[in-house]
């Protein structure tokens, strides 16, 4: 919708009958507006359960290089909140360190960082025995926990730089007092939660049932979240990593969705609709864009059930292009190129005043 000042400078030049559908449609349907335009679209929160016990889910993430040239990963298990940190020298010893003090996890979540990426990272999982589970690419709060933790984290480095203390000092007064402090989610402290599980394992899951279902009815609500309406055959543009500010916010090439596998991504999906996700794709015709927010929620929401996009361009020769989910392939797309359309002023009015200037005939 145009809003009132743009309608009453029409006005002032220009009236017909119809004319304000009429803008609202060229707008709606304007190329370059539709790959600038940048409003905010968010799926509603779907946080993840808790695990059933201690370490059966853990998050990994890697501290900035400190100053003396060393990493920081953090592991914290999802259960009990518990954090770990080791010092390492390089993010590539982290299998050495993995996993030697409690054994090994269900699931170890990370993001797609070149550490986790790797194919000695993938061979140590299968040799383990563990499911490693990416989150969704450049979207940190798919793994909000531990990203909430790294604030803190960041926090307690900063503060040993600026009172002249041994950050090693710094680092674990700051853990032992994170272990001892009740957690907002679960109501105990995580040391007690790990272990003494048995003890207060059903006060537990209903104290994060409860902090979850808080945190979603207030996260939708900040949010405005909406659920994805996307349909087969529908005009989508494909967000893309901007090089510079210049560049558009989505990929100026016009797809259409052409299909969808039944299993497209972990979300449950609307009948008839697609289950992509919201944050990558944007209906061209109507302004469904997205913005990237910084926010960080305590209780991580479940969009790190959805796989990783691998945008290809294949089938060059039907000029088409494939969007895949890791390796599956979700929906098929093609680029559309339709004809410019001739415009002309209504019948009606054999010689109208456009934008304020006569024509020749008139002067």
């Amino acid at each position: 919708m145009l809003n009132g000042k743009a309608h009453k400078k029409l006005h002032g030049h220009v009236w017909f009958n119809g004319i304000d559908q009429e803008v609202e449609e060229c707008v709606e349907t304007c190329q370059k507006c539709q790959v600038n335009s940048d409003t905010s679209r968010f799926e509603p929160l779907n946080p993840s359960p808790i695990p059933t016990g201690p370490l059966k889910c853990i998050s990994i993430d890697f501290y900035v290089p400190l100053r003396c040239g060393s990493y920081l990963m953090v592991i914290i298990c999802e259960y009990s909140k518990y954090p770990l940190v080791y010092v390492i020298p390089r993010t590539t010893a982290a299998v050495v360190v993995l996993f030697s003090t409690f054994g090994i996890p269900e699931i170890v979540k990370t993001d797609n960082g070149p550490p986790f990426s790797s194919f000695v990272f993938s061979r140590f999982a299968r040799e383990q025995g563990f499911k490693h589970r990416k989150i969704t690419p450049l979207w940190p709060r798919a793994n909000g926990m531990c990203e909430r933790f790294m604030q803190n984290l960041g926090k307690v480095m900063r503060n040993s730089s600026i009172t002249r203390k041994e950050w090693e000092a710094e680092l674990i007064e700051f853990l032992r007092n994170y272990r001892s402090t009740p957690h907002s989610s679960t109501g105990f402290p995580p040391s007690q939660v790990m272990f003494k599980a048995k003890s207060i394992h059903k006060k537990v899951l209903e104290n994060d049932s409860k902090a979850k279902a808080m945190m979603k009815v207030y996260g939708d609500k900040k949010l405005k979240t909406c659920v994805a309406d996307f349909k087969i055959d529908e005009f989508v543009l494909v967000k893309w990593n901007r090089r510079f500010k210049s560049d558009s916010i989505y990929d100026p090439t016009r797809l259409e969705l052409l299909k969808s596998t039944d299993d497209a991504s972990e979300k449950p999906s609307v009948e008839g609709s697609l289950s992509v996700d919201q944050r990558l794709f944007h209906e061209f015709g109507d302004l469904l864009m997205v913005k990237d927010d910084d926010v960080i929620q305590n209780a991580e929401p479940n969009v790190g059930d959805v796989p990783e996009v691998d945008v290809t361009s294949e089938l060059k020769s039907e000029n088409r292009v494939v969007i895949k989910y890791g390796n599956d392939e979700v929906v098929s797309v093609k680029e559309v190129v339709r004809p410019k359309r001739n415009t002309r002023p209504p019948d009606r009015y054999e010689n109208p005043v456009l934008y304020g200037v006569k024509s020749n005939n008139q002067q």
